[in-house]
């Protein structure tokens, strides 16, 4: 009897040591580990602007093309203003797209009420994952 137990107290913690390894390969895979903010420079995507709604921010990318996309990761607090972290996409190489500014416009969880600032990575098509920094969002500047 006290053998069964000692076993099936040993499989499941060996089950939970296990599951706890995978889920932390699995989270860097997916790119769910903790965020790095670059401490200088700025970004150098396409121009970006922070306006907001009556209850939340919103982050307007004036786009060279359509092909070019814009995600919220998510928000972070600090000690000042709330750092909005986006994920700027390049367009499929393997498209064609035509040459014309669209503004890609994405809304955040933040209120507009809270002060906020912006910063931004730029990413491949279709990459999983990224480690490149955020970078600070000079508003409305830019390449065109």
């Amino acid at each position: 009897m006290r053998t069964t137990r000692t076993r099936r107290a040993l499989m499941i913690g060996l089950a939970g040591t296990v599951v706890m390894a995978a889920g932390g390969c699995l989270s860097r895979w997916l790119g769910t580990s903790e965020p790095r903010v670059a401490e200088t420079g700025t970004f150098l995507g396409p121009p970006i602007d922070l306006g907001a709604t009556d209850e939340f921010h919103v982050v307007t990318m004036r786009a060279p093309n359509p092909g070019w996309e814009i995600e919220f990761d998510r928000a972070q607090k600090t000690a000042g203003p709330t750092l909005l972290l986006m994920t700027v996409r390049r367009p499929d190489p393997t498209l064609i797209f035509p040459q014309r500014v669209v503004n890609k416009t994405m809304a955040t969880t933040v209120p507009a009420t809270d002060p906020a600032e912006v910063y931004a990575r730029i990413v491949d098509h279709g990459a999983r994952t990224s480690d490149e920094a955020y970078t600070r969002v000079l508003l409305g500047t830019g390449p065109e």
